[in-house]
């Protein structure tokens, strides 16, 4: 059996591994697990190394896989890039040929196992023909404040809907905000191409029709008619699309492009099954290779270093400009 050992930086509990077939970490004979063992076949670090790392691999099967947008919040990433031999990303660049890019394949947030979604209905006889909002009340990025300023607007026209999120009406478990409903709104933090995230996944996998502002390349991933496309600087507009797509019953007529979608999360997209095939087309092309030695500094966010001179000269001004302009992230 091929071992995996990844390694993270959040804190939060591995409940990723809810999305193997028996939360067990293993993908068609590919093991993954965050324990720090000494031997192993790949190391895959997700975003970047927050202490320093000191390990042994073989020189090609050192992975980065990123899962924050490719804006200025998170342009310090890049400074651990050089330290991997493949990296998964949405950023531009040439880095020595090491750059994939794509989604960053990140986990779903419903609090449902791989096996709970395989088994689950489209529930067609009990979704309710409205449309649920699930947000929170944060503000700092382009998507917060697009979000926010919809839910404003609606207020403002007295829309009917179903809002859920934190700073609004708090849930346990985001599942339960969208599988009782047809059609939900998904809109990314940011736009560019390739990133999309659980803000439309966890709506396939609920069997719910997502109205969609994100990746402008959204279709190279999924089914055209699994999308609803909206501009929510377009409020009114945005509106009548969601009107429409309710008054004209376009779940039923899309479930199955739902359906195709939610098959291609559950055993394409999401992080096992998309990094095991990576695994299987690369195995070939290391076996002669040697084992090297490997230390990979750590790789601080500005805002977890106290020194002031963390941040650059260049950030710092350019903070400022987008501050003044209110182009989000500062």
């Amino acid at each position: 059996m091929i071992r995996v050992r990844l390694v993270k930086d959040w804190k939060s509990p591995d409940i990723i591994y809810q999305q193997t077939p028996y939360n067990d970490g293993i993908w068609e004979n590919i093991h993954f697990t965050f324990d720090e063992i000494e031997e192993f076949d790949y190391l895959i670090v997700f975003n970047r190394v927050k202490h320093d790392l000191r390990f042994n691999c073989h020189p090609n099967n050192v992975w980065l896989i990123s899962g924050e947008p490719p804006n200025p919040a998170f342009r310090w990433h890049k400074k651990s890039y050089k330290y991997f031999s493949k990296i998964f990303s949405q950023n531009r660049g040439y880095f020595n040929g090491s750059l994939v890019r794509t989604h960053g394949a990140l986990p779903w947030q419903i609090k449902m196992t791989y096996n709970d979604l395989i088994e689950l209905s489209s529930n067609k006889h009990n979704k309710i023909d409205r449309l649920s909002f699930v947000t929170s009340n944060k503000n700092w990025m382009q998507g917060h404040r697009l979000r926010l300023n919809l839910i404003k607007y609606f207020k403002s026209v007295n829309y009917d809907y179903d809002l859920y999120g934190r700073g609004f009406n708090e849930i346990q478990n985001k599942f339960h905000a969208l599988y009782p409903y047809k059609y939900s709104i998904a809109i990314e933090n940011t736009k560019f191409n390739h990133y999309w995230t659980d803000k439309i996944a966890d709506c396939f996998l609920s069997w719910t029709l997502p109205f969609y502002y994100g990746a402008p390349n959204i279709y190279k991933y999924f089914p055209k008619d699994s999308i609803i496309l909206i501009n929510p600087n377009r409020k009114q507009e945005t509106l009548d699309i969601i009107n429409n797509a309710i008054s004209n019953r376009l779940w039923e007529k899309r479930i199955d492009s739902i359906k195709e979608a939610r098959d291609l999360i559950l055993n394409k997209y999401q992080f096992f099954p998309f990094i095991s095939n990576h695994i299987k087309n690369h195995q070939n092309k290391y076996r002669n290779s040697k084992i090297r030695s490997y230390t990979i500094p750590s790789n601080i966010a500005p805002w977890e270093n106290k020194s002031h001179h963390s941040v650059s000269i260049y950030r710092k001004i350019e903070w400022r400009i987008r501050k003044l302009f209110d182009i989000r992230p500062y």
